[in-house]
């Protein structure tokens, strides 16, 4: 079996702008940290945890709180 190397690309952020594709990267890696800080402290039983916009799947199985959009 023959391994591919992997690339440094995401496919979930593509823009032909490459200001607008860093700006969506931020955007991801925010998202991201605010997710795991939010599921760290729903995990240890912290009432309240209100997890960042865009969240979907906890939010529809677990009935939590998600901040507006905006």
């Amino acid at each position: 079996m023959s391994v591919e190397r992997r690339r440094g690309l995401n496919p979930r952020v593509a823009a032909r702008d490459k200001w607008k594709r860093i700006e969506a990267l931020h955007r991801l890696a925010s998202f991201v940290s605010a997710y795991r800080t939010a599921l760290l402290e729903w995990r240890r039983g912290v009432v309240g945890v209100v997890f960042p916009a865009g969240t979907y799947l906890v939010r529809i199985t677990h009935n939590v709180a998600c901040t507006a959009t905006g």
